[in-house]
């Protein structure tokens, strides 16, 4: 719905150090790395599996969206959106 809207995916790691980068190396963090999730920004590997993801539109804006749950596809499980916010930096 994002990018229908014409937000677009922030990347907020480098290729080279995404793989050992702590911030997104646990919970469903490479996960949505091998996915082409580039726009993950960290993701907690205990409690409830929360991840925060950034986007920016065409005017500059950002927005930063969070998940929480496991990725469990075998099991039908999936992290869903708890909230959104716009981001000042």
């Amino acid at each position: 719905m994002l990018l229908a809207a014409g937000w677009q995916p922030l990347r907020t790691k480098s290729f080279n150090e995404a793989d050992t980068d702590p911030d997104i190396s646990y919970g469903n963090g490479p996960i949505f790395w091998k996915r082409g999730y580039v726009e993950v920004e960290s993701c907690s590997g205990t409690g409830v599996a929360a991840c925060a993801f950034l986007f920016r539109d065409a005017y500059g804006n950002r927005l930063r969206v969070a998940t929480a749950g496991e990725e469990l596809p075998k099991e039908k499980a999936y992290a869903r959106v708890t909230g959104f916010r716009f981001v000042c930096e």
